[in-house]
């Protein structure tokens, strides 16, 4: 059981310790570079940290179900668990457009130089990592409160 726990925290702070590392410092950063460069080292950075997400989402879902699958019964679970797996669905349903939607959208415009398109596909990233960022603050307040 505290290697289940373990696991799914350490994923957790991958997905939204990277959301909030994306939002507050690298964007910021890249500021100060012209859109080609901004943009190829937002796509090169998406392209890394998207599939990073995803084997964190499958160690947050395989380790929570067997935290909950090692449980008596499901008597005494507060309402954080409901939020927490409500929450964390949304959370999977962003991600799945971020990745399968977006990025693709990002990379080919990123490929293709068109900065303005590939801008405005980065901009609509913000918006759903930033969505993201505050769903998976939500569920860590959740997590912690609602026990």
């Amino acid at each position: 059981m505290n290697v289940a726990v373990a696991l799914h925290v350490l994923a957790v702070v991958v997905w939204v310790g990277g959301m909030a590392f994306a939002l507050f410092v690298l964007r910021p950063g890249l500021a100060a570079l012209a859109p080609p460069q901004r943009i190829t080292v937002l796509a090169t950075v998406f392209a890394r940290f998207l599939p990073l997400v995803g084997v964190a989402i499958l160690v947050i879902v395989a380790s929570g179900a067997a935290m909950l699958l090692a449980l008596p019964g499901l008597r005494g679970l507060g309402w954080g668990l409901h939020v927490m797996t409500t929450v964390g669905v949304v959370m999977i349903v962003v991600y799945a457009v971020l990745w399968l939607r977006l990025n693709p959208r990002l990379q080919r415009a990123a490929a293709a130089q068109d900065w303005p398109g590939a801008a405005a596909v980065a901009e609509s990233m913000r918006r759903g990592v930033l969505l993201n960022l505050v769903l998976g603050i939500v569920v860590i307040v959740a997590a912690i409160v609602g026990r």
